[in-house]
């Protein structure tokens, strides 16, 4: 049975548009079985991450701990196990060291925000890299801007990193950030999910 998740951001009808598909399906590490019994998770194979094309330097079981690397769309951003959080942080700030790193909007949280990036959000691909999910297919998602940052909400034209640490729980957590702006579509007989970037906020209008 093939059902579709839709656009995550844009969509406050009914009408929904279906666009063909232009990638390959993820394939589920496990759909069905979750430590003897239905999983309640859609758990996919992330093997590596990798930053302006540069892999992160993890080992190889390093998404797998706990409950593996889970797509849940009810969570807002995504989290990282510690080990690839640091290195996926290191990597970023490697990348923008010429925009200004700034406080994040509450100083009760930590996070990691920069300034100097200008106001269009659809320009943010200039200053910010591509981040890629690699799957144990060799198959890829790419994360532009908007799938891992987020507005600063007091400074304008700041933008903050929308993924973090999940504490010491090495699970994996994708959130609705990384599929903004992307159509999903589940197969849960051929226990496969694909995944491709469109305009929201065009195709459900």
């Amino acid at each position: 049975m093939l059902w579709w998740n839709g656009c995550w951001r844009g969509c406050n009808g009914s009408r929904w548009h279906i666009s063909p598909i232009r990638h390959g399906f993820y394939i589920f590490r496990s759909c069905a079985q979750f430590r003897g019994g239905d999983s309640p998770y859609y758990n996919i194979d992330l093997k590596d991450i990798h930053v302006a094309g540069k892999q992160l330097p993890l080992n190889a079981n390093t998404f797998d701990g706990k409950h593996g690397t889970v797509l849940d769309r009810g969570t807002t951003y995504a989290y990282l196990p510690e080990t690839a959080f640091l290195a996926f942080k290191d990597a970023i700030l490697k990348e923008l060291q010429f925009l200004k790193q700034i406080s994040g909007p509450d100083p009760n949280y930590n996070d990691i925000c920069f300034s100097g990036a200008g106001i269009d959000a659809s320009e943010l691909s200039k200053s910010f890299p591509v981040v890629d999910m690699v799957f144990g297919n060799d198959d890829r998602y790419s994360l532009t801007p908007e799938n891992y940052m987020f507005r600063h909400s007091k400074v304008r034209g700041a933008y903050c990193l929308g993924i973090f640490q999940n504490g010491k729980d090495p699970t994996t957590l994708l959130g609705g950030i990384v599929v903004r702006n992307t159509l999903v579509m589940y197969d849960r007989e051929q226990e496969k999910i694909g995944f491709w970037k469109t305009n929201c906020g065009r195709d459900c209008a």
